[in-house]
């Protein structure tokens, strides 16, 4: 006897005889006694559970039915005539199929909510792109010095916040980027562009163009690349503190001249111009090690090795037998300021004398500390000496 197949709404989806395998829809009807039905209706739960996921739709769909839209990433429900999204389309480009009153798209490119109105997607939001930078009068809620926040409307063209508008005066804990004060007056406050002279109020002002009958562009300002011909003074031990956080300060203690990086871990780093190249002379770590690409030339170079800087003090052993593996090398340096020096290959000696050898930020051997292989050339020679005394014994 043959299955009739209703849909939800009681219509005839199709008439299944015995023994057959129905496929006008996209799951496979089973008829009674149907041999070897497993593998449909398997299939059947397969194609349910991953909601038909193919890069092409099901060729006989019914209303209501999903598919998973492999190729554009998407969960799409069938309306009776095309296979809609689900939620929202984020895409760099806007879809063309499939749309109805209300799809929405989300731009990838310039991160704007767009919505379908039956003939075009109309923008929802932002008024601006993500590649442009924020435009238009936005609400800003800042943080105050004495405590709690204060709601502002910042004015922004091209992701700069040109303007801050508050209706009472207020102090921000700290200065907004691009303004002179964190202290705002009542009413519309500008950022200082760098050139002053062409972004202003144009009409009445507070302000004037003058401060004590003098222009102002002869007054140094803080935000500006400014030069004097006077000489400027910084007549205080504290000094001058430079970079846009206090990166670093110059300043005088006990008549000593202090350069100081204040970001922790950071280098302090001296640069030249060599050859119309900027190049690095020379850089002391965070950690206060020094390094330098250049020869160094000075009269004597002495290391710290008192007892009392030191544990775990154990004679070198078999130093004879581990210098004999080290071969010593002449050598052209790659950066054209050596020609046949004289030395050892890192590489080498690491196996043989890790402790002698330094590595690089990979963790590859990159230097030796030969002024460290004198304790083994001490130890070598000590072999040495016992066994010559060792040779004229015998002989005497």
């Amino acid at each position: 006897m043959a299955y009739t197949i209703n849909k939800t709404d009681g219509t005839v989806v199709a008439t299944v005889e015995d023994g057959a395998l129905d496929t006008s829809t996209s799951v496979k009807l089973i008829g009674r006694n149907y041999q070897s039905y497993g593998e449909p209706f398997n299939e059947n739960l397969v194609a349910l559970l991953e909601n038909s996921a193919s890069t092409t739709a099901p060729s006989t769909p019914i209303t209501g039915e999903l598919w998973y839209d492999k190729t554009n990433t998407i969960l799409k429900v069938y309306n009776g005539t095309n296979f809609v999204p689900v939620g929202v389309t984020s895409s760099a480009s806007a879809p063309t199929v499939g749309l109805t009153s209300g799809t929405l798209w989300n731009d990838t490119t310039n991160d704007q909510l767009f919505m379908y109105d039956g003939a075009a997607f109309d923008l929802i939001g932002p008024i601006f792109k993500t590649g442009d930078g924020k435009s238009g009068w936005l609400v800003d809620v800042e943080d105050l010095s004495g405590g709690g926040t204060a709601n502002v409307l910042s004015l922004y063209q091209d992701g700069t916040r040109v303007a801050i508008l508050t209706k009472t005066a207020v102090t921000l804990d700290s200065t907004p980027t691009g303004f002179a004060s964190a202290s705002l007056a009542k009413g519309i406050t500008f950022y200082e562009d760098t050139d002053s002279t062409t972004f202003r109020l144009h009409g009445t002002a507070q302000n004037a163009l003058e401060l004590g009958g003098r222009e102002s562009a002869r007054f140094l300002v803080d935000d500006q690349n400014q030069t004097t011909s006077g000489t400027f003074g910084v007549l205080n031990n504290t000094g001058l503190t430079v970079g846009a956080n206090s990166d670093a300060t110059f300043s005088v203690t006990d008549s000593d001249f202090i350069i100081t990086q204040n970001n922790a871990d950071n280098p302090i780093i001296f640069k030249i111009n060599q050859g119309s190249t900027v190049t690095s002379a020379l850089t002391i770590t965070g950690t206060a090690d020094v390094s330098m690409p250049g020869q160094l030339t000075c009269l004597a170079v002495t290391e710290t090795s008192s007892i009392a800087l030191k544990e775990n003090v154990n004679p070198i052993s078999n130093a004879l037998d581990k210098l004999v593996q080290l071969t010593g090398v002449t050598y052209d340096r790659k950066n054209g300021k050596t020609k046949n020096e004289a030395g050892l290959i890192a590489e080498e000696v690491y196996p043989v004398i890790p402790n002698v050898v330094s590595k690089d930020e990979q963790g590859n051997p990159h230097g030796i500390n030969y002024t460290k292989l004198t304790a083994y050339l001490i130890e070598a020679v000590k072999t040495l000496k016992q066994e010559v005394d060792q040779l004229k014994a015998r002989q005497e």
